[in-house]
């Protein structure tokens, strides 16, 4: 019978840092909007379309998923963060301290 050993190393690409295209957006009330997000690297494990968002005022643009909506004139910062992923099969690929993250603002107009 003949045995073999072998070692196989998995490199996984953690987000360095995240990206909006937008920096400041003006929507009217009840309009939404998804932001564009680029990670870096270019082949991190996480795609540009998985990423967090928090209002900085949900009584003038509300986060739901990766969509902001507008609710009442006003400005609000929205901030984009990379998601903390959990571990799975005892490899942990993230989470990342502090996950990266970025702003822009949402300006509600009427």
């Amino acid at each position: 019978s003949v045995t073999a050993t072998t070692t196989v190393t998995v490199a996984l690409n953690v987000p360095e840092s995240i990206a909006v295209a937008e920096q400041t957006v003006s929507l009217k009330v009840g309009e939404t909007f998804t932001p564009a997000v680029t990670y870096t690297p270019a082949n991190t494990m996480i795609a540009n379309t998985v990423f967090d968002l928090k209002s900085s005022d949900s009584g003038v643009a509300s986060v739901s998923g990766t969509t902001v909506t507008a609710k009442k004139v006003g400005t609000a910062t929205i901030t984009v963060s990379a998601p903390q992923m959990a571990s799975d099969y005892s490899v942990m690929y993230y989470p990342m301290s502090p996950a990266p993250s970025t702003t822009f603002v949402i300006n509600v107009v009427e």
